[in-house]
C-alpha cells in the first residue's frame, strides 16, 4: 500500500536571524508497481493533478 511520509526541517538563512521551516513529503510505492510500470532508479516523474486526484507519470513516456 502506498503511503507518504513528511520531514519538518528548518532551512537557516544567511542572517541567522531568521530560519525557515519547510516539510518534504515522500511517497513509498510497492516494488510490484514500479516493476509493472517498467521504472528504474532515476527516472524523473511528473506529477499532474487531474479531477482533484494525484496523477504520477514517468516524464517523456
Amino acid at each position: 500500500m502506498p503511503r507518504i511520509q513528511a520531514f519538518k526541517s528548518t532551512n537557516l538563512l544567511a542572517d541567522k536571524k531568521r530560519s525557515k521551516e519547510y516539510v518534504k513529503h515522500f511517497v513509498t510505492i510497492p516494488t510490484s508497481i514500479i516493476k509493472t510500470l517498467d521504472w528504474k532508479k532515476g527516472d524523473e516523474l511528473v506529477f499532474i493533478m487531474e479531477n482533484g486526484k494525484v496523477v504520477l507519470r514517468k516524464r517523456g513516456g
